[in-house]
């Protein structure tokens, strides 16, 4: 018999869980078209289970017992398909979480497809703590992930290009030395390579077309892209600290990778696209933004500051007050 989910708690945007089970929640505008959303529960078959959330104004939550760590998922959004108003709600398409805290490759889908894994995000932080540079004395070195050990002859092959490579002994004695007080890490959210590039045979190296606010970036990972991409990130995070480095990221939530009105939905435009992107009111069909392509969708806030805190403790104070989702286009509750 496939899982049913009872209500769940509305306010923990994405999948949490607990040893019980897990708490999904998501935000969509489909319940004001008449609309539903599910819950796609997918095994390592690619078969899917169905389980149907419950509506609290635009958040669909439920609580499905017996689901964790390792089960990947999506959502399915059933409601009108009218691209000229800018509606694409297409129970086609498996749509990625918006708070995944991972993502895996999906398959053969292609380089541009993903779904959404539930992690463990338990971790051992034992003495971690972040350095506290005065601002006045904080010399930034700038790094690319990947770029900074690709092909540094001290790091192990097989930890080149990947957070173990960054934390390397090897690569922090360097900076150490170099006098820099405080790293700041290029774009490390999970990030998908654009069409065109791909069409191209070329593929985005710097990261600044982001689909996973939430989740590190699996590629980057030496262990793997099915989850350990979370441990791994947090793992190296801790040993910049140790090497008596701040880490700050460079982030960007002005666009996402999901291009422009034709191509398919992947996660935001799917579940919301006049609340996650600037739409023009005259014409819904088209985006409107400071960005010099009208086509290239403006993508609105999902709580920017909370998603830099989750990936692991880095100028903030992992011990920090929790904070509350902000719901698209609207403002936080004080």
């Amino acid at each position: 018999m496939p899982p049913l989910a009872r209500p769940g708690d509305p306010h923990r945007l994405g999948a949490s869980c607990d040893p019980h089970g897990t708490n999904f929640a998501v935000f969509s505008s489909v319940g004001g078209y008449g609309g539903r959303v599910s819950l796609a529960l997918v095994d390592d078959a690619g078969t899917e289970t169905a389980v149907p959330l419950f509506a609290e104004t635009d958040i669909w939550h439920g609580y499905v017992p017996g689901v964790g760590p390792g089960q990947r998922y999506g959502c399915r959004v059933t409601g009108p398909v009218d691209p000229g108003r800018g509606l694409f709600f297409d129970p086609g398409v498996l749509l990625l979480d918006p708070y995944a805290k991972a993502m895996a490759p999906a398959g053969s889908g292609g380089p541009r497809a993903l779904i959404s894994l539930l992690v463990d995000t338990a971790f051992e932080w034992g003495a971690d703590a972040v350095p506290r540079r005065p601002v006045a004395d904080a010399v930034l070195y700038e790094v690319h992930v990947k770029g900074i050990s690709i092909a540094h002859p001290d790091v192990p092959a097989e930890f080149r290009g990947t957070y173990a490579g960054l934390a390397h002994p090897a690569v922090l004695d360097h900076l150490v030395g170099l006098g820099v007080t405080t790293l700041e890490l290029m774009p490390v959210k999970q990030f998908l390579s654009e069409q065109f590039l791909l069409d191209r045979h070329l593929a985005n190296y710097w990261g600044y077309s982001t689909i996973g606010f939430f989740a590190p970036h699996g590629a980057y990972c030496s262990a793997g892209s099915s989850g350990q991409q979370v441990p791994e990130f947090k793992a190296m995070v801790a040993a910049v600290h140790a090497a008596g480095l701040e880490v700050i990221l460079d982030v960007v939530y002005n666009h996402t990778a999901e291009g422009s009105a034709d191509a398919p939905a992947l996660s935001f435009r799917g579940l919301a696209n006049d609340a996650y992107y600037r739409v023009d009111p005259a014409n819904p069909s088209r985006y409107i933004g400071h960005h010099r392509d009208r086509e290239q969708p403006q993508h609105r806030p999902i709580g920017a500051a909370s998603a830099y805190a989750r990936l692991a403790p880095v100028l903030g104070d992992r011990h920090a007050r929790r904070r509350v989702p902000v719901r698209p286009g609207r403002s936080p509750r004080p």
